[in-house]
């Protein structure tokens, strides 16, 4: 007898999830909530999300057709800061330059920092209580106010709360950027909510090594890693079309201190002296250039080099299929490279080479070093760089670059199982007193 949809949910425990970045913003930080809104419901929790939904992500490619994928019991609630209607919301793609969109880039970040979002936040977490009820508190961050945001609902409600912390919040390239005043503020925010959290989340499993050690026993048994993960429902794997040129293809955004694309750049420049190589060879990054694209534009103008807007979701899944090698950039250097970029699980899972433009001791080297994926380069040596790029290139012109695909077991990656981690979790959770 079939169970109806209504039925089921009544059967259902729900979590209240905050998430300011989620679909139809194309982020790196709105996959990881979306997915596992998406596969919640399969573990019988209803996800009730609260949402800036684009405010202050609304220059990435918008990718609306997403939200279709989740099922009739995922809620959506929209928050702004108060009196920023949608008509506040800045387009950064219309900056004239990359310095205005630097400033609205950090007016927006401040916007959404104040107590005007937290405000509409907690009111749309109890008006999801009177409405409908919840059994637990999900939140993540960065942005830290939903963190924030998540801590105060619990203590309100009395709810349970697990944090999921993508990227270190007290070192690291966030911290690095705060002034004595804002470290010391998010310091205190950090210990009061690791100290109410029954479990704290780290998507590296290097980050959440470094926290054990950083806290006291009483928050360190508490803490775990959740990987980020590849989606397994994109479609049948599509192999590179024939071409004349070997493509090497670099998908995500580039930004200064974390993803920067000099060294990349000037390493497949290099390689370009090489003159078969620049006859066969091309590069294309797919994504937001941001402060980029005027360096970007001099290489294009005499080098194998094209740059692409960012596309949708199932649009770079794509791009990552098609090309002959994924290069992987991540420019962190020293404390806070443990981090491992979300993008790197769908490279993975798209059975391609990947060159790997990140430091050796950090979390993008870690996860290649454990799948045998790719190579690393590192990321202070151009002409290393250079030869990674040759190398890959030779087994393209040889006819050997499908002996190198990696063909080792990622389901531990896919989103499905990672969403049953956090399901796992919030049963033992919500099994405890």
């Amino acid at each position: 007898m079939l169970i109806s949809t209504k039925t089921r949910e009544l059967t259902m425990r729900k979590v209240l999830m905050i998430a300011y970045d989620f679909p139809p913003a194309n982020t790196s930080g709105s996959w990881r909530p979306f997915h596992f809104a998406k596969h919640l419901p399969e573990f019988d929790f209803v996800p009730l999300l609260v949402t800036q939904n684009g405010f202050y992500r609304s220059w990435a490619a918008w990718d609306r057709d997403i939200l279709g994928e989740l099922e009739p019991h995922c809620r959506i609630r929209t928050v702004r800061p108060l009196g920023a209607g949608r008509t506040a919301t800045l387009r950064m793609d219309m900056a004239s330059d990359a310095t205005a969109m630097s400033r609205k880039n950090s007016l927006l970040g401040r916007i959404c920092g104040r107590r005007g979002l937290g405000v509409m936040t907690v009111w749309a977490g109890l008006r999801y209580l009177s409405r409908e009820g919840f059994d637990l508190i999900w939140a993540t961050g960065p942005p830290w106010p939903a963190l924030t945001m998540g801590y105060r609902l619990s203590i309100l409600t009395g709810k349970p709360l697990v944090v999921d912390i993508r990227d270190p919040w007290t070192y690291g390239v966030l911290w690095t950027k705060l002034g004595d005043e804002d470290r010391q503020k998010q310091l205190l925010r950090e210990r009061r909510i690791l100290r109410r959290a029954r479990r704290i989340i780290y998507t590296s499993p290097l980050t959440a090594e470094i926290m054990r050690q950083r806290t006291d026993e009483s928050i360190a048994q508490r803490i775990l890693a959740i990987t980020n993960g590849y989606a397994e429902d994109t479609g049948e794997i599509i192999a590179p079309a024939s071409s004349d040129r070997c493509l090497f293809s670099y998908i995500g955004k580039v930004e200064k201190g974390i993803r920067d694309p000099s060294i990349m750049l000037e390493g497949f420049e290099r390689a370009c002296r090489d003159k078969a190589f620049a006859r066969t060879a091309l590069l294309r990054l797919v994504g937001d250039a941001g402060a980029y694209r005027q360096q970007l534009a001099r290489f294009e103008k005499d080098k194998p080099i094209e740059s692409v807007e960012p596309v949708p979701y199932r649009q770079s899944l794509n791009a990552m299929r098609t090309a002959d090698v994924l290069v992987l950039l991540q420019t962190i250097s020293g404390e806070g490279n443990d981090v491992i970029g979300g993008k790197a699980y769908e490279y993975l899972a798209a059975r391609r080479p990947i060159l790997g433009i990140v430091p050796p001791d950090g979390g993008d080297a870690w996860l290649l070093s454990s799948t045998g994926a790719g190579r690393v380069t590192g990321i202070s040596d151009v002409q290393r760089v250079a030869e990674g790029f040759l190398h890959y290139w030779r087994l393209w012109r040889d006819g050997r670059l499908e002996n190198v695909i990696p063909r080792q077991d990622l389901s531990q990656f896919s989103r499905r199982k990672v969403t049953a981690e956090l399901a796992a979790i919030f049963d033992d959770v919500l099994a405890q007193p």
